[in-house]
């Protein structure tokens, strides 16, 4: 596990992004309402970023596919 010894301008712009996203929308809303929003910052911070990707998840016997 790497720990972080001095800031990390990346991990500083994405915290500063979920702060302005909270300060703008408050509490209450879904999650969708959320990401919706954190995605516009990210475009507008040029922020790299990748939607909704999509993860296998096994439980048991069965395979699903959470998109």
């Amino acid at each position: 596990m790497t720990f972080l010894t001095e800031p990390d301008p990346g991990t500083y712009s994405i915290i500063g992004a979920v702060i302005e996203v909270h300060k703008e929308l408050g509490n209450g809303f879904l999650e969708p309402v959320y990401r919706e929003a954190l995605k516009m910052e990210f475009i507008d911070r040029s922020i790299p970023f990748e939607a909704q990707h999509k993860h296998q998840i096994c439980y048991r016997p069965v395979k699903c596919w959470y998109q």
